[in-house]
């Protein structure tokens, strides 16, 4: 799994389609079930067979003809996908934030019963645990974002996916999962030294920005953990132009970038180094950052002895600093 939401095509997509948020992960897994049943069907039925909990195995030479629809109209609403097979049909309803509606699953239980199909499923398919109502004990099938994804990793790791396409389509899903914090890696024995690490890490990071004569403010969110920073010139504002740390998918990065300050568009020429991304906090829309790759042949950080690795946190933020004051605009 790449794990970088920066690399993620869903990702890049949903920041133009947010407002639709379930309609948009609803519709990338389709898509994906879709792929799955005609190009690895294997996997594509097993998919199905999972979220119906075994009530609808389908043939594998049937695979190619099996039907996933969204949002199919009818008189007691439209479920969020469809599943059709030659006897059988399911509904799923999909959910993240949002509550069921009133009677939802009933309606659509309702609906499956009027079906002649032999088999009718209906699963609610969410990201938390969601009570169901008495009426419908043992007629509804629960399942959870983070078990569909666990499902899908198992395919992957277990080589059950042959298609290069479906492989990366499968990452690309799971990742965007992980990256909505509705997928969670297993803890492991590496939990102890690693919480022990990141505090190293972060005192060392505030250690180079006192170095460097800069002001460090803790910064932490749900994605990244550092410093923003102001340097001198910038002591009395209520704003911090740069920030120094780490986002929690690329731990193995530290990185400076400019923050709520414009940047001029040839920053990249300008600096030799570094990258341009997309940041709406900026006035130009704009901000440069720059990695430090911990593990790379050229740093070797973690073979390092404390005192070499502060050095070079220092030589990176020192250098870092010096190219954002050129590729900034001017102070006002």
């Amino acid at each position: 799994m790449s794990g970088s939401t920066e690399d993620n095509l869903l990702s890049a997509l949903h920041h133009w389609a947010s407002a639709q948020d379930e309609n948009f992960i609803t519709e990338a897994f389709v898509g994906l079930l879709r792929r799955l049943l005609t190009l690895d069907p294997p996997v594509g039925v097993a998919l199905i067979s999972w979220l119906t909990d075994g009530q609808i195995n389908v043939p594998l030479t049937e695979a190619i003809g099996v039907s996933v629809a969204t949002q199919v109209s009818s008189d007691l609403g439209r479920p969020d996908i469809c599943i059709c097979t030659v006897n059988a049909l399911a509904f799923i309803e999909a959910k993240l934030e949002s509550k069921q509606g009133e009677l939802q699953l009933q309606r659509y239980r309702q609906l499956l019963d009027r079906s002649p199909a032999m088999t009718r499923s209906l699963t609610l398919l969410s990201r938390y645990a969601e009570e169901i109502d008495p009426g419908l004990q043992g007629r509804v099938i629960c399942r959870r974002w983070n078990q569909a994804a666990q499902f899908l990793v198992d395919a992957l790791e277990a080589g059950k996916i042959h298609d290069t396409v479906n492989q990366w389509f499968t990452e690309q899903f799971v990742d965007f999962l992980k990256s909505r914090g509705m997928v969670m890696e297993q803890v492991s024995w590496e939990l102890m030294s690693g919480v022990r690490s990141m505090i190293s890490l972060l005192e060392m990071l505030k250690e180079a920005a006192l170095a460097a004569k800069v002001r460090p403010i803790p910064s932490i969110g749900k994605e990244w953990n550092g410093y923003y920073l102001a340097v001198p010139a910038d002591m009395h504002g209520t704003e911090y132009p740069y920030f120094f740390g780490y986002v929690f998918d690329r731990p193995n990065l530290i990185q400076f970038s400019t923050e709520k300050v414009g940047v001029i568009p040839t920053a990249v020429d300008v600096a030799g180094c570094g990258k341009l991304q997309s940041y709406s906090s900026s006035p130009t829309k704009q901000r440069w950052t720059i990695d430090l790759i911990l593990d790379s042949e050229e740093v070797h950080f973690f073979a390092l002895s404390r005192s070499r690795q502060l050095q070079v946190l220092e030589e990176f933020l020192n250098t870092a600093l010096a190219t954002a004051e050129r590729v900034r605009l001017p102070r006002q």
